[in-house]
């Protein structure tokens, strides 16, 4: 029998074991029925965004992100702000991110952050914007993998120098080299980047994705190819999303225009040569969109 410290050592190990869960459970690491295992997502594999810089009005140059739509979803109170999630700008007051950065948050969605390359101690001309309501898909349900997605409507006009990206509106997506970028961890186990990342990612088939992501409790009846797409490393590169940036975009470009093909959502532990992640496919939610970023 064990006697009262031991016990009281095991009743403290399991408050401190709380308190823990309770700091990464926005980082949504969920487990299916069948112990695999389900991660959000930030960068393995990336390089540092570059920064140009454009001529403001005023005769100043103002350094802008080569990904200009690109956000930073802020959690918590101002004097100590989280950089949890990622976004993306496509109007000039609404971001598009994923749905379980808002619902499974612990803390408070407070702040959206643009045109940041660096979280800590930023030098560059951000701009941090006050959340004023969320959106989330009717049909996201807490308990699944589906319809991770959600708008933010932010309280002032996003500045100037913010591009929005375009959605991609088609089934068919035209390149199948798409990037994803994040502020996310570089490895599964490894602290989350100060630094925004990009990583150059290859789109998988539905058959090919389908071999990893079997039916289980989240995901009731497999995935969906309407509504989910997949992309990872090509061949033997360790090239994925990780965690700590959920909600980010997954692009392309043509030209001077980026367009969202799907937004960071769920996977396996990062990092797995030949294991892609899964993405909510833009397209599909398009009319949602479209009927509150019009209307609001």
């Amino acid at each position: 029998m064990m006697d009262n410290i031991s016990i009281i050592s095991i009743l403290l190990a399991v408050v401190v074991n709380l308190h823990e869960c309770q700091e990464i459970a926005t980082e949504n690491i969920t487990y299916s029925s069948d112990d695999e295992e389900f991660v959000s997502f930030g960068v393995v594999g990336g390089t540092k965004v570059k920064i140009e810089w454009i001529h403001a009005a005023n005769g100043t140059s103002i350094p802008i992100l080569e990904y200009p739509h690109m956000v930073a979803l802020g959690y918590g109170d101002e004097t100590n702000l989280k950089w949890l999630c990622g976004g993306t700008l496509i109007s000039n007051q609404f971001v598009l991110t994923a749905a379980h950065c808002i619902a499974e948050s612990l803390n408070p969605l407070k702040t959206i952050r643009i045109n940041s390359a660096t979280l800590d101690n930023p030098t560059e001309a951000y701009t941090d914007i006050e959340v004023e309501k969320t959106y989330i898909h009717p049909n996201y349900n807490l308990s699944s993998q589906y319809d991770d997605i959600a708008l933010l409507k932010l309280n002032k006009i996003a500045p100037g120098y913010a591009r929005p990206a375009q959605l991609h509106n088609t089934t068919d997506i035209p390149s199948n080299i798409l990037t994803a970028t994040g502020w996310g961890r570089t490895d599964f186990a490894g602290p989350t980047s100060n630094d925004l990342l990009e990583v150059v990612l290859k789109t998988y088939t539905f058959s090919e994705c389908s071999a990893f992501y079997r039916k289980n409790n989240r995901l009731a009846n497999g995935l969906d190819d309407n509504t989910q797409l997949c992309a990872g490393g090509e061949g033997e590169e360790v090239k994925d999303t990780c965690n700590g940036d959920s909600g980010g975009p997954l692009s392309y470009k043509i030209e001077n225009t980026h367009y969202i093909a799907g937004i960071t959502s769920f996977g396996k532990a990062c990092g797995l040569v030949n294991v892609p992640a899964v993405y909510t496919r833009v397209s599909a939610y398009v009319p949602w969109i479209e009927s509150i970023v019009q209307i609001k």
